[in-house]
């Protein structure tokens, strides 16, 4: 019996990848479209011709149809409508960032807890094939300690939904990009942060914000991550700083190989960071929209709904990330 999806959201990210990828899925039948805005639900209509369209969020829980609840809602929705999806048994897939608070981001975990469902966070990232070959080369021992970490993320400039112009409302680019890389770096050096180590410098603009997140892992080592929203091109890339070489991993710039050694490297780890560079398509980096992490994440995420057992990430994991960012902006500078 398939799973009975509802795509809570219809905007630029879902349709782009959440609905195409959950209508293709031969273990999904995506049965609810969920936005208040109808045209955002229309031009979703032929990926799912079956699926009821709703307006409020509230309406399409109580029907009591769905098996599980894929969340791309604005953030400041993403807390109730979790909450409510779990109370009505529903596993849940929510997108980053996983609450605007620590509070609730808390009630979600306990009514996620309590349910006993699948509870995910939207880190698709954690999916990519060269996140996973780094994490197997840094799990390796060849480039020894991680001694730095620095990246850089910047969205295309375009222009913004309403949400994501106000103040506080999960948009900016800390909460909206800066998030994924504290979970990525976290994910590939194995080490949590220091929270009392972070601080954030933040710029707004009409068309964005532009931030810098700088804090320390628990093992010492000093972070550095640049996010902005107002730059002319998408940028994807973490370089880390390692005893024996230094290990690059671009997934947006197909000029360049997406894992790539720095200097002092040994002949045998050269060769083994050009046959990964060699075995991965680049066209998959040029275009953002055939970014194959997502349809990975949301299988994950279909495979253990439908067995109804937990998956990585969770939703500790989404608190995790959403308390390092929360702490960077209390520490935090506003450039204007």
């Amino acid at each position: 019996m398939k799973l009975r999806v509802g795509l809570f959201g219809c905007g630029r990210i879902a349709s782009h990848f959440h609905a195409p990828i959950l209508s293709q899925l031969p273990d999904v039948e995506l049965t609810a479209l969920v936005d208040i805005d109808p045209e955002n639900r229309g031009r979703l209509v032929h990926l799912a011709p079956g699926a009821m369209q709703y307006s409020d969020w509230r309406r399409a829980l109580e029907i009591g149809a769905l098996d599980a609840a894929v969340i791309c809602l604005p953030p400041a929705l993403h807390a109730p409508v979790a909450c409510a999806a779990f109370d009505a048994s529903c596993a849940v897939y929510v997108e980053k960032p996983l609450a605007l608070s620590l509070e609730d981001g808390r009630s979600m975990i306990r009514r996620w807890r309590q349910s006993g469902k699948t509870g995910m966070v939207g880190f698709n990232f954690r999916f990519h094939p060269h996140y996973l070959q780094a994490v197997g080369m840094l799990r390796s021992g060849h480039l020894g300690e991680v001694c730095a970490v620095r990246s850089v993320m910047t969205s295309a400039k375009r222009a913004l939904p309403g949400w994501k112009a106000k103040k506080n409302s999960g948009g900016d680019a800390l909460l909206d990009l800066a998030i994924h890389h504290v979970d990525i770096i976290g994910f590939l050096t194995d080490s949590r942060w220091q929270v009392d180590s972070l601080h954030s410098v933040s710029t707004q603009k009409d068309c964005g914000s532009v931030a810098i997140l700088s804090g320390a892992l628990e093992t010492g080592a000093p972070v550095s991550v640049t996010v902005a929203q107002t730059t002319s091109t998408s940028t994807h890339r973490i370089e880390l700083l390692c005893e024996r070489g230094h290990l690059h991993i671009d997934l947006a710039d197909a000029g360049v190989p997406p894992l790539q050694g720095g200097s002092k490297l040994s002949p045998r780890l050269a060769r083994l960071l050009a046959r990964l560079a060699a075995v991965t398509p680049r066209e998959l980096l040029h275009n953002p929209y055939r970014e194959p992490s997502f349809r990975i994440a949301l299988e994950a995420f279909v495979s253990a709904a439908r067995e109804n057992k937990q998956t990585s990430p969770d939703l500790e994991d989404g608190f995790e990330a959403l308390e390092v960012v929360l702490m960077a902006v209390k520490g935090r500078t506003l450039q204007k």
